[in-house]
């Protein structure tokens, strides 16, 4: 498998433990799992993408799959504390097989110098990371809003919810407010701004819900 070809950016090998030879693999028995990374200086962070073997236990009494990891970001070097880092993304599926997956970050965020995957807070699961690559944004001034058609965030914090005449002036709303995420209804004009730049609620995070009419949108770097 070929590594991804992405813009420059920090790369970080993870170094060798007992379980396998070049991962880093955590005990789903642990009560927290998790990486901090230090770039050694602060980045605008576009992507983060680790490559997973999926380790595998002989005798399976737990799901031994990475499955929903988060990646944040933060300027503490320290135990990182759910909630409170910055949240790049989320990885809202499974992971079926090993390889190189990817998060792009809320473009929003601070530069910032200390870099955390961790998995899901909810069920039995392994944290490996073979290799972290970290990817700064070439320029942190250029930004576009990404729309995934047919779906709401939910439960989420809302800044505000309104009607407005089209996306357009719902996101200047958005901008207005430093809101993280948007819910827009084409049918309604529903406008709702979401923050919640330090995580999403609940034990398991929040994934997007397929919801017609809505289109969930996203602020990210070019």
């Amino acid at each position: 498998m070929q590594a991804p070809t992405h813009r420059t950016g920090r790369h970080a090998t993870m170094l060798p433990n007992q379980q396998t030879a070049s991962c880093r693999t955590s005990s789903p028995f642990a009560n927290v799992l998790w990486l901090l990374v230090d770039l050694a200086a602060d980045y605008f962070i576009d992507s983060v993408t680790i490559l997973t073997t999926l380790y595998q236990c002989e005798f399976v009494l737990f799901n031994s799959k990475m499955n929903k990891f988060v990646t944040g970001a933060t300027d503490r070097n320290a135990t990182p504390v759910r909630g409170e880092y910055f949240l790049c993304g989320q990885y809202q599926t499974p992971l079926p097989s090993a390889g190189y997956y990817a998060t792009k970050c809320n473009a929003n965020l601070p530069a910032l110098r200390y870099v955390i995957v961790q998995q899901v807070a909810l069920g039995y699961t392994y944290l490996q990371v073979c290799e972290l690559f970290v990817y700064a944004a070439e320029n942190s001034a250029s930004k576009f809003w990404y729309k995934l058609r047919n779906y709401r965030l939910l439960h989420a914090p809302l800044e505000s919810s309104t009607n407005r005449s089209s996306i357009n002036s719902c996101i200047l709303d958005c901008v207005m407010v430093a809101c993280d995420f948007i819910n827009y209804n084409e049918t309604t004009n529903a406008c709702e701004m979401l923050v919640h730049p330090f995580g999403y609620p609940g034990l398991d995070g929040n994934i997007m819900t397929p919801a017609l009419g809505w289109n969930y949108w996203q602020l990210l770097y070019a």
